[in-house]
């Protein structure tokens, strides 16, 4: 076992095999989940990703961090009332006290206590990265989660700005990758707002540097998810039954509802596959 040192060989970057890479990187299931992009999917993922962990017997803690709403809690800690909700500033400077440089960086510092769990998956809130990747830099808290490589997967949509926010967040992990003792780092290809044209200047960008570092993908066709959009986990959806599935999705017929359930968790059991098959969770 790697003692999670930032060695050239740990990390996704260069031109080490794949299986090497899937090796280093998932002596721990830890992943952060984001894009500077609202609206992305990061949350989607983020369950998806503790349901493939779970099918294989690894037990993971969720957590959102993400910017304070009041007492509110986050989507994901709506969903799983077990999750771990920090709630942090948009930025180190908005949360620095005048006169106190460092109040900015100690208001992060609840942040590696998150990092230092076991196969936590970490939902990040939009624009929550650049102040990770700052507090990171100054703080360098792969000091203290060393032998736990935290995975990065970064969600784009086919959305010009989702793309060019993707490749940016990618870069400054690459920039990152030692403070943060990244491990492996994927790129998700969510089609829910369409496809992704291989003739757009912006996918081709994104593909050209998926190629060069040999990034795995993971490909998310568009899906029959409305009673996420409603309150229902990805936990819960896997277990339901038609008829309560219907109590939920009310304004469909009976038959409606039943088939949207079996589009619904075919499409689940795919995706999860999918994380497999890229190496951020093992088989079940």
């Amino acid at each position: 076992m790697t003692d999670g040192t930032a060695s050239g060989e740990q990390h996704t970057y260069g031109d080490e095999a794949a299986a090497i890479k899937v090796s280093n990187a998932n002596e721990s299931w830890s992943c952060l989940v984001g894009n500077r992009t609202g609206g992305q999917g990061k949350t989607l993922v983020t369950q998806l990703l503790a349901e493939a962990l779970s099918d294989a017997g690894v037990q993971a803690t969720l957590a959102s961090v993400d910017t304070a709403h009041g007492d509110t809690r986050s989507k994901l800690g709506a969903l799983y009332p077990g999750a771990i909700d920090l709630a942090v500033a948009a930025d180190i400077g908005e949360a620095a006290a005048e006169g106190d440089s460092m109040a900015g960086l100690r208001h992060w510092d609840g942040f590696v206590d998150v990092l230092r769990r076991k196969n936590v998956v970490i939902d990040i809130g939009a624009n929550v990265w650049p102040p990770i990747a700052q507090w990171a830099e100054v703080s360098k808290p792969s000091r203290f989660i060393r032998g736990r490589p935290l995975n990065v997967l970064v969600v784009v949509t086919a959305q010009d700005s989702s793309i060019r926010d993707g490749l940016v967040m990618l870069s400054q992990v690459e920039a990152a990758a030692e403070d943060l003792n990244v491990g492996r780092v994927g790129v998700v290809l969510n089609q829910h707002f369409g496809k992704f044209e291989e003739n757009d200047a912006n996918v081709k960008a994104l593909r050209a540097y998926i190629a060069e570092r040999n990034l795995p993908t993971i490909d998310l066709t568009k899906g029959h998810m409305k009673a996420t959009d409603v309150g229902v986990s990805i936990a819960r959806l896997r277990q339901m039954d038609g008829a309560e599935y219907h109590k939920v999705r009310s304004s469909e017929s009976e038959i409606a509802a039943w088939r949207e359930l079996d589009f619904a968790k075919a499409w689940v059991e795919k995706a999860i596959a999918a994380i497999r098959a890229a190496g951020f969770a093992p088989a079940a």
